[in-house]
């Protein structure tokens, strides 16, 4: 569910009916009408994501400003009553800089998603990699469950295999 567009009440009313609640929110990108957008500074905000009004790309190097911004996020999660988190858009470095504005590479996707499962793991939550499996072999210790889309459409099912390999559930 969407962690801010799903009430407490909500949340509740799933938890009652025995269902684990995974609380979507955008980790890579800005969205310019969630309610914590003040908290993003300019020097952070990137270039609108292709396709997708009103989104920019996250500079994620600067995990000292998004770290907080995402604890943030996750705690209003806990308070709402989410079982875990489904951060989208860690797939950054994937994109060229021209897309993006900036100049990624893997190892800054891998201290940026390793940084979103310490958090959510310290909030005692669970966390998917949402989107990143060409990183699943890597980040799967971090990573309680994977979430893909579109992976049949793009021949890239076969990259989830470290998860299901190790029990871990993939969902489509």
């Amino acid at each position: 569910v969407d962690l801010y567009d799903t009430t407490v009440a909500q949340i509740s009313t799933l938890k009652l009916q025995g269902k684990i609640v995974i609380c979507y929110f955008s980790a890579g990108s800005y969205e310019n009408w969630r309610p914590d957008i003040s908290a993003f500074p300019s020097s952070v905000i990137g270039k609108a994501m292709a396709g997708w009004a009103g989104e920019y790309w996250l500079d994620i190097r600067q995990l000292q400003i998004l770290g907080p911004i995402m604890k943030n996020r996750m705690l209003l999660g806990v308070e709402k009553g989410c079982d875990g988190f489904d951060p989208d858009n860690v797939d950054e470095y994937t994109y060229t800089q021209k897309e993006t504005n900036w100049p990624l590479n893997v190892t800054n996707q891998l201290a940026y998603n390793r940084l979103l499962a310490d958090t959510a793991h310290s909030l005692g939550k669970l966390v998917a990699l949402k989107n990143c499996q060409d990183l699943a072999t890597t980040l799967l210790p971090w990573y309680d469950f994977a979430v893909v889309e579109q992976c049949a459409q793009y021949d890239e099912c076969a990259l989830s295999s470290p998860f299901i390999n190790a029990g871990k559930a993939v969902f489509e």
